[in-house]
């Protein structure tokens, strides 16, 4: 398959092309992407393959899942310590066709908003860092559909008449193969029940979450491919392919870092075999095969494209280029860096490497409903913040779907009205909050203007502090409006206090670090989803009134 570029575009927050005055080149030394990579590791990350060789930059390879929000984090630690190495010369990006136009805004605020998972690491680098973002695909590289035949199932058929072809001439053995799939259609049979509830649940309107239908919905995968397993037992040929393709346990990670190249073939060495049979035996598995080699043969392009994009942005220098790329892209783009021949280096996450149940089992992991709202390139929690800040779009962001995600990775949200919005709300929220937090009378002094910008604003007379036993500010109370767009403004009371852990000296990367601490800790997941991350200094809570929020926080009343 032939791959024409298209044009780069190291697009910065305001569209214009990085570079584009520059006129000093590249100069090619000698580049060791290891040696840069191993200083800044420390609790976020892991060196992997790797090759010093002559270039103008390095160039990083991050793969992640795309739903797990604590690797974000710590690829945004990783990636801030890169960014004081050397400023990074841009993130090619797995899914973008193309970079939309968007607003920066402090690296504050951006971490609070990194670490809610309302924007992605390398979002985080461009609008609190200015990076570049660059697309890594175009519109023809990457069919987002997934096929919807039943692939497993197709290989636990092929590998039963495979089966039989060895028997042949053996007719105890031939017994033995059928009397195996009649008792696995048996026992599939019971399943039809639970399918069918779980789908309903999947339709229920009003399901916000989804959460216990996602886990269901994997528990009845993980069990109907335990019993299609024994169809494909050791010994099979197409075992491989089973394991690679087929979750048998709910926190099985095997299927999901299959690489894309294992996954194609297999997929020819079975649709080579479904073709040796009768058209009315395999004909129907072929077609539904042949779906899922084409889908997987346009994420193998999408994966040569993201390797010249990168190359080319390198090829500009001297600052290292990032990709962020879904972990079964991996192997595709090592072999296409070392046909380049260019220095990288492949950085993994300790989420990745250190805990393999963690994708599924903690508080990193996002449900159902977070990833519907990711796709929909909403805000990711479910709390009254987020949905009184859609203001217009509030139905939309509480009718989830449960819908199977694709392997797509999310859109941009930069450039979303309520993008901007939160953001300039946390700036005031934060601005507030160091103002009251110093101290005397209540309350606090206003700024020039008072306390409102065009996204929000706060009436500080209907509000009141906590205090400790000593009479310290310890947390504020207060009615938050929210200037929704194209909606009726609406108010919510935002309870903040000070974010106290340790943070390294307040800064971003300390802050980075404790949040990816945070996340490795599944006790923390209810408490993590309820907060709003207003930045470094803060977290903040909002209820529907002052009573509810009293009632929560323990306040004296009035």
């Amino acid at each position: 398959m032939s791959l024409v570029l298209m044009p780069l575009a190291l697009a910065s927050c305001d569209g214009k092309p990085a570079g584009e005055n520059d006129v000093t080149p590249a100069v090619a030394t000698r580049i060791d992407p290891a040696a840069i990579a191993k200083p800044l590791l420390a609790d976020a990350a892991a060196l992997g393959e790797n090759i010093a060789v002559e270039g103008t930059a390095p160039i990083f390879v991050l793969p992640e899942n795309h739903a797990v929000v604590g690797e974000q984090l710590e690829q945004a630690l990783f990636m801030v310590r890169l960014q004081s190495h050397q400023p990074i010369g841009g993130i090619v990006l797995e899914g973008a066709t193309e970079i939309p136009k968007f607003d920066r805004f402090s690296p504050d605020v951006a971490f609070g908003m990194l670490a809610e998972g309302d924007i992605s690491s390398a979002e985080f680098m461009a609008a609190g860092y200015g990076v570049p973002l660059i697309p890594g695909e175009n519109d023809a590289s990457y069919n987002v559909d997934d096929p919807k035949s039943d692939l497993c199932g197709a290989i636990a058929q092929l590998a039963s008449f495979d089966a039989l072809v060895d028997a042949q001439g053996d007719e105890e053995a031939m017994a033995e193969v059928r009397a195996r799939s009649d008792n696995l259609k048996a026992r599939l049979g019971r399943f039809e029940g639970e399918a069918e509830r779980i789908a309903a649940s999947f339709a229920k309107p009003g399901a916000r979450e989804c959460s216990a239908s996602s886990a269901q919905a994997m528990s009845f995968i993980a069990k109907r491919n335990a019993i299609l397993a024994d169809l494909v037992p050791e010994g099979s040929r197409f075992r491989g392919a089973f394991s690679r393709s087929c979750r048998v346990n709910a926190t099985d990670r095997q299927a999901d870092d299959a690489q894309i190249e294992e996954n194609i073939a297999d997929l020819k060495a079975l649709v080579e075999f479904a073709e040796q049979l009768p058209e009315q035996v395999g004909g129907e598995i072929k077609t539904g095969l042949e779906g899922h080699l084409n889908f997987l043969e346009s994420r193998a392009a999408s994966t040569q494209i993201m390797v010249e994009q990168a190359v080319q942005a390198a090829g500009g220098g001297p600052g290292p280029v990032v990709m962020i790329i879904g972990a079964a892209h991996t192997a595709g783009v090592v072999e296409g860096l070392k046909i380049a021949n260019v220095p990288f280096a492949v950085i993994t996450t300790n989420m990745r490497t250190t805990n393999d149940k963690f994708a599924l089992t903690s508080s990193g992991q996002m449900t159902r409903g977070e990833i519907d709202r990711k796709y929909d390139r909403l805000p990711l929690r479910n709390n009254l913040f987020n949905s009184f800040l859609i203001g217009a779009d509030e139905n939309r962001y509480n009718k989830t779907r449960c819908a199977v995600a694709s392997s797509k990775k999310y859109d941009i949200t930069l450039d979303q009205p309520w993008n901007k919005q939160k953001a300039m709300t946390y700036g005031l929220m934060n601005n507030f909050a160091r103002a009251g937090f110093r101290g005397g009378g209540w309350p606090p002094d206003e700024p020039p203007g008072g306390w409102s910008n065009a996204a929000a604003s706060i009436d500080p007379s209907r509000g009141e502090p906590k205090r400790d036993a000593q009479g310290r500010v310890i947390g504020l109370l207060f009615p938050l409006t929210l200037k929704a767009h194209g909606a009726t403004h609406k108010e919510v009371y935002i309870y903040m206090e000070k974010d106290n852990a340790a943070t390294q000296g307040g800064t971003i990367e300390g802050k980075l670090l404790e949040k990816v601490k945070e996340m490795r800790d599944p006790a923390k997941s209810k408490e993590v989803r309820a907060e709003l991350f207003t930045g470094m200094e803060f977290k903040a809570r909002s209820y529907e009134s002052a009573e509810a929020a009293r009632r929560s926080e323990q306040m004296s009343t009035r």
